[in-house]
């Protein structure tokens, strides 16, 4: 016999399943970009990056208050006011470390890992780095051979930087440039500290920024890009679920401010020679495949 009370029980449960997972890769809706034939902003925009700041034992609120001016600067890109998304930062702590550069890139874990500028200024004071490049260089040198002298230097190797920044909304793309080259040179330079010859292909993608301004779906287009491939090989878009939240993998004594989670589609990019471009499509709903076509496309290029 058909029970009622047991069909509506069972159905409220899968309504409200459904909305806890659709919640946990949805960003926040308030937030998202303009583009497309609609968009008042023509022509190219060329969007300032900002350097690395030290975020350590700074509150939440200042923080974000200093995302959200940035953002402000181009306000113009946007549907509405910009609110940085509790998806995303809603798990930061107040007056805690964070993982430093030279930490990440030099100490490893432990108590010397909250040294240096905070790595997670390189995305969190750029929101309109949508996606960013995160080349495998932690630990590559010698840290019982380098002196602070060294990592005060302005051209001293952790990471690629991103060097220019241009959006066309009205063609619904936007592009970041890597000089990877200087990086080498940098790591010529300093070869003399480094545990190994190492050179840098490897990459991840740390997307947070696109998933605060309304994209939660991407696809690395290894077809349309250049010189770069992803060994993940996904067969369907992956969902965007990167958060800051506060945890022990920097081994500092009560964990310190981090990305989080690792997802492995995202994380195991190589480029095979310089020059590289890797393109990537974004959706602001899960587009089902990939065949759909992407809302908006986001492009590294490594020079």
């Amino acid at each position: 016999m058909f029970n009622f009370k047991i069909f509506l029980i069972v159905f409220i449960l899968v309504i409200a399943i459904f909305l806890i997972l659709a919640k946990s890769v949805q960003a926040q809706a308030y937030n998202s970009i303009k583009f497309g034939d609609n968009c008042a902003v023509k022509g190219q925009v060329e969007i300032t990056l900002e350097p690395l700041a030290n975020f350590n034992y700074k509150s939440k609120a200042e923080i974000l208050n200093l995302r959200t001016n940035i953002v402000n600067r181009n306000s113009n890109l946007l549907n509405q006011q910009y609110v940085p998304s509790t998806e995303i930062f809603g798990q930061v702590v107040d007056n805690k470390p964070w993982w430093g550069v030279w930490g990440a890139c030099i100490y490893g874990p432990g108590d010397k890992s909250i040294d240096g500028p905070s790595e997670e200024s390189r995305f969190i004071l750029n929101p309109f780095l949508l996606i960013g490049a995160n080349p495998n260089s932690c630990e590559i040198f010698d840290a019982n051979r380098i002196t602070q002298v060294e990592l005060e230097k302005k051209d001293f190797p952790f990471f690629w930087n991103p060097v220019a920044l241009t959006y066309n909304p009205s063609q619904s793309w936007a592009r970041v440039i890597y000089d990877v080259s200087s990086f080498n040179n940098g790591l010529k330079k300093y070869r003399n500290l480094l545990k190994d010859n190492y050179e840098v292909r490897k990459f991840g993608l740390i997307a947070y920024n696109a998933r605060d301004l309304g994209f939660n779906y991407l696809h690395v287009s290894t077809s349309k890009s250049v010189n770069v491939v992803n060994s993940a090989n996904p067969k369907q878009p992956v969902g965007i679920i990167q958060m800051i939240h506060c945890g022990g993998s920097c081994g500092y004594s009560g964990g310190c401010n981090n990305m989080s989670p690792a997802i492995p589609d995202l994380d195991h990019l190589e480029f095979s020679s310089l020059p590289a471009r890797c393109v990537i499509y974004l959706w602001k709903n899960s587009p089902g495949n990939l065949q759909q076509k992407p809302d908006f496309m986001f492009i590294l290029d490594f020079i």
